[in-house]
């Protein structure tokens, strides 16, 4: 029986694998970066949404270094939702204590529950 809905965004295969044990009889669905998180989104609400901020960078054609969009990008389509489709909590497991805190504010500010708690393996 799935008890909850939860998406994690985060671009380490090693914690999905980790929130899979942790939320094993729930239907978890994993994204790896911003845009496969704004694709989960559509599948509908959300019991429960696990953000990282840092999300790696990719190589533009040229071979410059650019940053992907962050956690904080996608605590901004939280936001955005209405409040129908919004989750019902937000868990920000992030390691960088800047970033995940304006997530955090962001997120409470709209009303959007959310607990700050970085991932450990």
């Amino acid at each position: 029986m799935v008890n909850k809905k939860v998406l994690v965004l985060d671009d380490e295969q090693t914690r999905h694998d980790g929130f899979n044990k942790i939320f094993a009889q729930d239907q978890v669905t994993h994204a790896m970066d911003y845009d496969g998180f704004a694709e989960a989104l559509k599948s509908g609400p959300h019991d429960l949404v696990c953000l990282d901020h840092d999300l790696g960078s990719t190589a533009d054609p040229d071979g410059n270094v650019v940053l992907n969009k962050t956690g904080l990008d996608a605590a901004r389509a939280l936001v955005a939702l209405p409040p129908q489709l919004r989750p019902k909590q937000v868990l920000v497991h992030s390691h960088n204590v800047i970033a995940s805190m304006k997530m955090v504010d962001l997120l409470r500010e709209a009303g959007i529950s959310v607990t700050r708690k970085p991932y450990s393996i």
